[in-house]
């Protein structure tokens, strides 16, 4: 069988498994716990993380637009980032939006 021919067999993930491996990742399982518990190779699961973080960002590019924020919740008085010292205050929208730019 030549290499076009493997290639033009091989199957893309559905839905479900696609989901399957997004839920075990966001459940704090390794890259390679992952790809054990869903039975598929390493780099299907290493490819499919941009994937999932463009449709991420496109998803709230559409939908967080004009919020009215108001005030920081309360309860947030020190951020993980603040105890391991690089930073010295709770981030805001703009600071976020600055480095993302």
């Amino acid at each position: 069988m030549s290499r076009s021919s493997i290639i033009s067999h091989m199957s893309k993930l559905n839905g479900a498994r696609r989901t399957q491996i997004i839920s075990a990742l966001v459940e704090g399982n390794s890259l390679r716990a992952t790809a054990r518990m869903c039975d598929v190779a390493f780099n299907t699961v290493l490819k499919l993380l941009p994937e999932t973080g463009r449709a991420c960002a496109d998803h709230q590019d559409r939908t967080l637009r004009n919020l009215k924020s108001k005030r920081i919740h309360q309860t947030l008085r020190v951020t993980p980032a603040m105890e391991a010292g690089i930073s010295d205050h709770v981030w805001t929208i703009e600071e976020i939006a600055e480095l993302a730019s």
